[in-house]
């Protein structure tokens, strides 16, 4: 039987379950994105100095039998686009704490774990939408937003209307190999759904996103490619964008796993880590935000 006042050893199909169902307000993209398996494994190569350094090194001398590491030589890292991003979160017990739970029959190991998992998630779904690349952060990646062509950006002066959703549509529909999704925050996605349906009946949860913990709603556009509807607060406010989801996703450079460490600390200590990033054709996203 599981010791119950310990954290768990998850593997990475556990990791990959939980993350598909685990209910979390605003991760409505990463939500999608597990949903129709846009999820890939990367072979990144990152380039650094220090193999620049290969071919002109000087002799390191020799080494005394058990003496210490050698100093490490310290890598700098050049801007690599679009490079995945490093994750991670603390799930964190004292003995204390453990012994009270215990006392009362709680299993607090299991609420620090699911909190952890639940701000992980989070972070991800806010660095693919809204990341931002660094020049001096190499491990940052561009989330959606920060992907989209220039020629398929719109600066909308006023207020949106429906024509400018329709070429947004339109673009992303020219290039598209599956189903077009179009994200809104929830302050602007009353006046979005009005704007687009016009009274007409909404389809809440339709295509099967309600497993995700996603409700969607259908708007045929007037070119004809019809567009899920769905709330994405990481946007801004007056922020819409349109993409096609086969052709967007997520690459995996270090899958989620697990590292105790507790030394030192008089409880229970696990990190979460993964290294991942938004990857997406350009092209196939259209974002329309207010003219600054």
């Amino acid at each position: 039987m599981m010791d119950t006042y310990t954290f768990p050893k998850l593997q990475k199909k556990d990791f990959d379950k939980v993350m598909g169902i685990l209910d979390v307000p605003n991760t409505a993209t990463y939500s999608l994105l597990l949903n129709h398996k846009r999820v890939s494994k990367t072979s990144q190569e990152i380039f650094n100095d220090k193999y620049a350094k290969i071919g002109d090194r000087t002799y390191s001398g020799k080494q005394r039998e058990g003496s210490a590491p050698a100093n490490a030589e310290k890598s700098t890292y050049e801007y690599v686009e679009n490079a995945c991003e490093i994750f991670k979160k603390t799930a964190k017990a004292t003995a204390t704490a453990i012994a009270v739970a215990k006392a009362n029959g709680e299993n607090i190991i299991k609420n620090e774990l699911q909190y952890s998992l639940i701000a992980i998630k989070k972070d991800i779904n806010h660095a693919i939408v809204v990341g931002e690349l660094s020049k001096t952060d190499p491990r940052a990646t561009a989330g959606f937003k920060n992907l989209v062509a220039e020629e398929n950006t719109f600066e909308v002066e006023g207020e949106l209307t429906k024509a400018i959703i329709d070429n947004m549509v339109l673009k992303v529909s020219k290039v598209a190999k599956g189903q077009l999704f179009l994200a809104v925050s929830s302050a602007d996605l009353p006046t979005l759904q009005e704007l687009l349906l016009q009274g007409k009946t909404i389809n809440v949860n339709d295509g099967g996103d309600a497993i995700a913990g996603v409700a969607v709603t259908k708007y045929k556009s007037v070119y004809g490619p019809v567009v899920n509807i769905y709330c994405e607060d990481e946007l801004s406010t007056g922020e819409v964008l349109v993409y096609d989801i086969a052709s967007v996703g997520i690459r995996v450079l270090r899958d989620f796993f697990q590292k105790d460490n507790a030394k030192d600390f008089d409880g229970e200590l696990s990190e979460i880590i993964t290294e991942l990033g938004a990857t997406g054709n350009p092209q196939a996203i259209a974002l329309a935000k207010p003219q600054v």
